[in-house]
């Protein structure tokens, strides 16, 4: 995309609509009760795996990936200001939460997730989306195809590869945020903490092994290696999940400038609608408000995407919401497509196959 495109009138129109209907409000003890609730949830899932069966422990852990993502919204709205706009909240106890939770530093997910926020599906060497880097795997017309006949063998098949694959994202997530805490940089240029990075390895440490001891108190060594193994793999999926299918599927961008924000972040983004979408994707099932305005709080998206679903149909602009099955199957045929596209011999493709 190349034509600049120019909306921002409408955004600043739309974001007045949005705050004379008082939709900037904070309440932190909404998010109080919730994170609270989760926690009692996740710790209780927990204890009862240091005295249940292996065939229980992994539905214990498949129930607690649930609870986790749900400790991952409040973290994701703490980051963001939309619980408070005070300091201590956007970083101290957003880093608690981050790093003893969820095993992620905050300021990494800061770094990492600010660009995704200024640059969905954006294709770009610095200034770009890292959600949608996934090599080899080409999620958008504009990234680089395959070049090896192995990678173009996964490509080929990327459609079906795709969704376990994303149960190995809480590993990448947590090799890169030790990266972080080690060195203090991120895609190589040096990052201020707002937190001492000691004190973030202290919680990252103990989170790691307040978390993962259940297990060892019940069973063997081995075993309860392997099921740390797959706690983590099921928390990765249902979180790759409700990140994925957000954006996945939906178009690229190789021009940063290409279009004005309200554009980009609309033509960028999906909404997840239904009972169990809305449940399930929680605050996300609300993304392209959240992409418009980040420190929107949860309990008012219902009504920011009633405003925001009215003012696009009134000028016509994008607005895409999907049931899951949809947005699964959307995301799966593109997947297709471009694996049918970038999955074959670069001797081929160059002869205009």
């Amino acid at each position: 995309m190349s034509a600049r495109t120019d909306r921002d009138e409408l955004f600043a129109e739309l974001t007045r609509r949005i705050r004379e209907a008082g939709l900037f409000e904070k309440r932190a003890g909404y998010y109080g009760a919730r994170l609270a609730a989760y926690v009692i949830v996740h710790v209780t899932l927990l204890a009862l795996t240091s005295r249940a069966g292996i065939l229980a422990t992994i539905a214990l852990l498949t129930l607690d990936a649930v609870a986790l993502l749900r400790i991952g919204f409040v973290a994701h709205d703490l980051a963001h200001g939309a619980v408070r706009s005070e300091r201590s909240y956007r970083t101290l106890l957003a880093e608690l939460v981050w790093s003893f939770f969820l095993g992620v530093s905050r300021d990494y997910w800061h770094c990492k997730h600010t660009l995704h926020h200024r640059f969905p599906n954006t294709v770009a060497a610095l200034d770009g989306d890292p959600d949608i880097v996934a090599p080899p795997l080409v999620l958008g017309p504009h990234q680089a195809p395959p070049t090896t006949p192995f990678a173009q063998w996964v490509v080929r098949r990327q459609h079906l590869f795709y969704w376990p694959v994303l149960a190995s994202i809480v590993f990448v997530l947590m090799g890169e945020s030790v990266v972080y805490v080690v060195t203090g940089r991120f895609r190589g240029h040096r990052v201020p903490s707002t937190t001492p990075r000691p004190l973030v390895a202290l919680l990252l440490v103990a989170g790691v092994v307040v978390s993962n001891a259940p297990l060892f108190v019940q069973h063997a060594p081995a075993v309860a290696a392997a099921l740390v193994v797959y706690r983590h793999l099921a928390a990765g999926f249902v979180i790759g999940l409700t990140f994925a299918l957000n954006h996945v599927g939906l178009p690229t961008v190789d021009d940063v400038g290409a279009l004005d924000p309200l554009t980009l972040q609309t033509r960028t983004t999906r909404n997840i609608g239904g009972a169990f979408g809305r449940w399930f994707w929680g605050v996300l099932a609300f993304q392209i408000e959240h992409h418009l305005w980040p420190s929107l709080s949860w309990h008012v998206m219902p009504r920011a995407a009633a405003i925001t679903r009215a003012f696009c149909a009134e000028h016509g602009i994008d607005y895409v919401e999907r049931t899951p099955v949809e947005a699964v199957r959307d995301a799966y045929v593109v997947l297709r497509a471009l694996g049918e596209r970038y999955g074959v011999e670069r001797a081929v493709r160059a002869e205009g196959a």
